[in-house]
C-alpha cells in the first residue's frame, strides 16, 4: 500500500513537473529554439571522449550544441520541441533504451520535433537484449533494421557507402574523397580512368570474393554483448599506410598503389550469403527514385516511389556553384539538403580514401521498402542514411556508427551529417572555420631528399613560390632511404638548401620539419615502442631547420604520415601547433582523436584531402591520371572550399610538380583568380591552428528574437576581427546590424557577417 501510494505520488510529481518545465520552455522559446541538443544518459560525463567527439565537432563546424539529459527529456516529453530546434540521439551512448524513452522520442517527432537518430541508438532494451523482431524505431525511420532475431551474424554488414555527388558535397565530402561508382550485379566498381570518367574497376576485395557470380557479402559479428558489432573491428586501418609501402628506389611514390585501391583485411569480418531483399538494394538505374524535383518523370519512376539514391544525368563538381535547394517530393526532406548543389548531373559516388580507394563502413542490414528519401546506401546491405516526415516532424536516420568512426580516425561522416542536420533541417547560422569566412587550401610541400633541390629551382623560375603562403617541410639529414646512402639534403652543410629555406621564410611561407632526419627510415620504422631511438631524429631535424631560418617552427609533417603518439606529445611539448595528418582525411582542421582518445589539445591535425587513391603528382603520373582531370580536381576543391567557407589540405613534392608544369601553373592561376576576387586564400598549417585556437575563445549565442529573426550575439576578450558568421541565402534575408561594428557581404551561397569589435549583435529574417 505504501509503495503504491509512493508510486502514485511519484507519477503525479513527474506529470506536474513536466507541465511546469514545459511552461518554462514556452517562456524561454526565444532564447533557445535555435540550438540543437545532444541527448545523453543521465550519468554520462560531458568530459567522456564519446561526448567530446560531438561537442568538439559542433564547435569546429561552428554550430550551437547543448546537452539534454534523458531524465529531463522524459519529463518534458514532446514539449521539448519548444526549447530545441532538433535533437541528436547518438550511437554508442544510447544503445540500451527503455520503452518509455523510445515512445517519448517517437511522440516528440510525431508532434513536430526534428530528430537525428544514429546507428545503434535504442538497439537494445533496458534489459540488455535486442528488441524483437526489429528496432523499435523501424516505423519512425521508415525501414526495418536491427534484425538480429532473423539475421543473427548477418545483422551488420560491411560495405561501401554510395550516393549522389551533390549529397556527398552536402555532407562536406570534398572532391577527391569520393570516387565514381557503378554496380554490375553484386560487384561494386569505383575508380578513375585516365579520361576521368567512371570506370569498371573493381573495388579491391579478398580473392574469394572476385567471382562475378558471387552471392556472399561481408558482415561483422554482433550480439547483445556487442550490439554494434564494433568490438574487434578496426576502422582506423583505412588511415594507415602499409609498412614499407614507400618506393624506396626513388622516394617519390607509393609501391603497389592501384587505381582501384587496396582491400583492408579485418580479422573479425565474416563472409556469409548476402541478405536478400535489402532496401534500397543494388543500385537500379530504372528505379533511382523520386528524389528530384520533377517527381521522377524524367527517369520513368512513378510519383511517390522512393528507392535508390539521388540521380540526375551528366557530370561534374565544376557545376557546384549553381546552388539551389533540392526539394524531394513526398519525402518530407524539405530544406534538409539546402546546401546541395543542383548541377546538370549527379553521378553516383562511393566514399573513398587515400591509397585504399572505396572505403567500407559498418551498417545495419535493412529490409522493406524505404519510406522517405534515401540519401545514401550500401549496395549489399541496404539503407545508410535517409530522411522522412513522421507525423508533423522530421527524422534524419544515419545508419553509421558516427561516434565510433570519429574515435577511429574518420571524423568526416560525423562532421558531415551534423552539418547537414544543423544547417539544412534546423536552419542554424554558423561560425565559419576560416578567417573572415574566406575559404582556402593548405598546400603542404614535402622536401624529402636532395633530389628535390633542382626541381625547387625549376619551380622558383616558374614563379610558383611567389604564390603564398604555403607550408614547406624538409627532411634535413644527409641520408634518405637508410644510413649512409648520401641522398639527403644534409641541411647543416648545404648552403643552397639553407638559402631556399631562408627565402621561403622571408616570403611568408611556413618552414618546418618533415619528420626525422632520414626520410624513409623514419617513415617506415618509427613506432610506439622505439621512442628512445627515433625521438633523437626529430631533435636533429628541428635543430637543423631552426638554425637555417633563425627561429622555431610551428608546423610539421611526418614521412608516410607516421605519427606515433609519443611523437605528437613531443611536437606539442616543443611548440608545434599543427601537423599534416593521414587520419580524418577529407576533413577540415580538427582536433586529434586516435585510438579512442582525444589527445594533444593544443595540437591541430590538418588532414590530407586526396584525389581518390592518390594525392601527389608522382602518384598521378604512376597511375596515368590525365592532367586535365587532376587540374579539374584542384579547381573543384578550390570551389568547394570557397562555397562552404572552409579549409582543406593538399600536398606535393617538387620533382612531380616540376614534371607537370601546366597543371601546377594552372592551379596557381585559378587560385589567384579567386584570391583577386576576395573569395579564396592560401593558408599555412600554423595559421589555421592559431585561428582555430583564437576561435575557441569566442562566446556566442544564436536565438530567435521577439520579431522572429535569428539573432546572433557574440563577444571576444580582444576582438572579433577575422571571425565570420554565415547565414544561408536560401533560408535568410540579408542580415542587419543590431549593435557593434561589422561588414555584411554577399559571399554567393551565404550572407557573411564580419564583426570588428569586441562585441556584436546581428540578426536575419527567415525566408
Amino acid at each position: 500500500m505504501f509503495n503504491t501510494a509512493r508510486s502514485i505520488r511519484s507519477s503525479f510529481f513527474r506529470w506536474f513537473y513536466g507541465l511546469f518545465l514545459i511552461s518554462l520552455m514556452g517562456v524561454s522559446h526565444a532564447q533557445s529554439l535555435s540550438k540543437m541538443a545532444l541527448l545523453l544518459p543521465d550519468g554520462l560525463a560531458i568530459t567522456d571522449v564519446q561526448v567530446t567527439a560531438w561537442t568538439d565537432a559542433a564547435q569546429e563546424q561552428g554550430y550551437q550544441l547543448s546537452i539534454l539529459r534523458n531524465a529531463d527529456f522524459l519529463l518534458a516529453g514532446a514539449g521539448i520541441r519548444t526549447q530545441y530546434s532538433g535533437i541528436i540521439v547518438p550511437d554508442q551512448m544510447q544503445v540500451s533504451m527503455s520503452d518509455a524513452m523510445v515512445s517519448t522520442i517517437q511522440n516528440y517527432v510525431m508532434q513536430g520535433g526534428n530528430i537525428m537518430l544514429v546507428y545503434d541508438a535504442g538497439a537494445l532494451t533496458d534489459t540488455g537484449f535486442y528488441a524483437i523482431p526489429k528496432s523499435r524505431f523501424s516505423t519512425m525511420v521508415g525501414v526495418d533494421y536491427v534484425l538480429y532475431d532473423s539475421l543473427r551474424d548477418r545483422t551488420i554488414g560491411l560495405g561501401p557507402v554510395i550516393g549522389g555527388v551533390s549529397l556527398m558535397r552536402a555532407i562536406l565530402v570534398p572532391p577527391g574523397k569520393s570516387m565514381p561508382y557503378t554496380a554490375f550485379g553484386a560487384q561494386v566498381v569505383a575508380g578513375y580512368t585516365p579520361s576521368g570518367m567512371a570506370s569498371a574497376i573493381r573495388v579491391a576485395q579478398p580473392a574469394k570474393a572476385a567471382s562475378p557470380n558471387k552471392s556472399t557479402a561481408e558482415f561483422l559479428p554482433a550480439s547483445p554483448a556487442d550490439p554494434g558489432g564494433l568490438k574487434n573491428y578496426d576502422h582506423s586501418l583505412h588511415f594507415k599506410l602499409p609498412a614499407n609501402s614507400h618506393d624506396t628506389k626513388s622516394s617519390r611514390s607509393q609501391k603497389n598503389l592501384k587505381r582501384e585501391g587496396m582491400h583492408v583485411k579485418q580479422p573479425n569480418v565474416i563472409e556469409r550469403e548476402e541478405v536478400p531483399n535489402v532496401s534500397p538494394g543494388i543500385l537500379d538505374n530504372s528505379k533511382r527514385g523520386n528524389n528530384r524535383e520533377d517527381g521522377g518523370k524524367q527517369s520513368g519512376v512513378q510519383q511517390g516511389e522512393v528507392q535508390g539514391v539521388l540521380v540526375n544525368s551528366g557530370r561534374g563538381d565544376n557545376a557546384a556553384s549553381m546552388s539551389r535547394p533540392i526539394v524531394f517530393r513526398n519525402t518530407g526532406l524539405k530544406t534538409l539538403t539546402a546546401l546541395a548543389p543542383a548541377p546538370a548531373g549527379d553521378p553516383v559516388h562511393s566514399i573513398s580514401g587515400y591509397y585504399y580507394g572505396a572505403l567500407t563502413y559498418p551498417s545495419f542490414v535493412t529490409q522493406g521498402v524505404a519510406q522517405g528519401a534515401v540519401l545514401f546506401s550500401s549496395p549489399q546491405h541496404g539503407l545508410v542514411a535517409s530522411s522522412r516526415t513522421f507525423g508533423s516532424g522530421n527524422v534524419l536516420f544515419v545508419n553509421l556508427p558516427l561516434t565510433y568512426l570519429k574515435l577511429s580516425e574518420d571524423a568526416m561522416p560525423l562532421h558531415g551529417f551534423l552539418h547537414l542536420f544543423a544547417r539544412g533541417q534546423l536552419k542554424q547560422p554558423r561560425l565559419t572555420n576560416v578567417p573572415n569566412g574566406t575559404g582556402g587550401l593548405v598546400f603542404n610541400w614535402h622536401l624529402d631528399s636532395l633530389g628535390a633541390q633542382d626541381p625547387m629551382q625549376v619551380l622558383k623560375d616558374m614563379g610558383i613560390w611567389n604564390n603564398k603562403p604555403f607550408s614547406i617541410d624538409i627532411t634535413a639529414g644527409p641520408d634518405t632511404i637508410n644510413f649512409g646512402d648520401g641522398l639527403g639534403f644534409d641541411l647543416p652543410n648545404n648552403p643552397v638548401a639553407q638559402q631556399f629555406l631562408r627565402d621561403f621564410d622571408a616570403q611568408g611561407h611556413s618552414v618546418g620539419s618533415h619528420g626525422g632526419w632520414i626520410h624513409d627510415y623514419y617513415g617506415n620504422n618509427a613506432n610506439e615502442t622505439n621512442q628512445a631511438e627515433f625521438q633523437n631524429y626529430l631533435v636533429l631535424n628541428r635543430n637543423a631547420v631552426q638554425a637555417a631560418i633563425g627561429h622555431p617552427s610551428k608546423g610539421y609533417s611526418a614521412p608516410q604520415g607516421n605519427n606515433p603518439l609519443w611523437a605528437l606529445n613531443w611536437l606539442e611539448q616543443n611548440g608545434i601547433n599543427s601537423y599534416y595528418s593521414l587520419s580524418h582525411t577529407g576533413t577540415a582542421a580538427t582536433r586529434t582523436y586516435r585510438a579512442g582518445q582525444r589527445i594533444n589539445p593544443s595540437l591541430w591535425a590538418i588532414p590530407l584531402t586526396p584525389f581518390g587513391v592518390a594525392a601527389t603528382f608522382e602518384e598521378f603520373q604512376d597511375l596515368q591520371f590525365a592532367q586535365a582531370d587532376v587540374s579539374q580536381w584542384y579547381s573543384d576543391l578550390i570551389d568547394f572550399a570557397v562555397k562552404n567557407e572552409t579549409n582543406r589540405m593538399i600536398y606535393a613534392h617538387p620533382p612531380g610538380a616540376a614534371d607537370w608544369p601546366d597543371v601546377i601553373t594552372g592551379l596557381m592561376t585559378y587560385a589567384r583568380q579567386k584570391q583577386t576576387a576576395g573569395m579564396f586564400k592560401w593558408y599555412t598549417m600554423p595559421q589555421l591552428a592559431t585561428f582555430m585556437n583564437q576561435r575557441t575563445t569566442v562566446t556566442w549565442n544564436s536565438a530567435l528574437s521577439t520579431t522572429g529573426r535569428m539573432r546572433v550575439t557574440a563577444s571576444h576578450p580582444l576582438s572579433l576581427k577575422t571571425m565570420a558568421w554565415a547565414y544561408p541565402k536560401t533560408l535568410y534575408s540579408r542580415p542587419v546590424v543590431v549593435s557593434g561594428t561589422m561588414t555584411i557581404v554577399d559571399q554567393g551561397s551565404d550572407w557573411l557577417v564580419r564583426p570588428t569589435g569586441q562585441n556584436a549583435a546581428f540578426e536575419a529574417a527567415p525566408l
